[in-house]
């Protein structure tokens, strides 16, 4: 699997384990969330963005 499928696999995996919090009730109102977990998701999903648009213009 190239690069490109892995940033994408774990941007998915990222998404998934946020919605499946909200979606379980185990978030039920966002001031209880851990926001110190959730901004490490955040800075990690802006990171992989990032080096996806990159890889991305060297492909295009």
């Amino acid at each position: 699997m190239d690069r490109l499928h892995k940033i994408s696999a774990e941007i998915i995996r990222l998404y998934r384990q946020q919605l499946n919090l909200w979606v379980l009730g185990r978030i039920a109102d966002l001031k209880d969330a851990d926001l110190l977990q959730y901004d490490r998701r955040r800075e990690r999903l802006e990171q992989l963005g990032k080096e996806l648009e990159t890889l991305a213009e060297r492909r295009g």
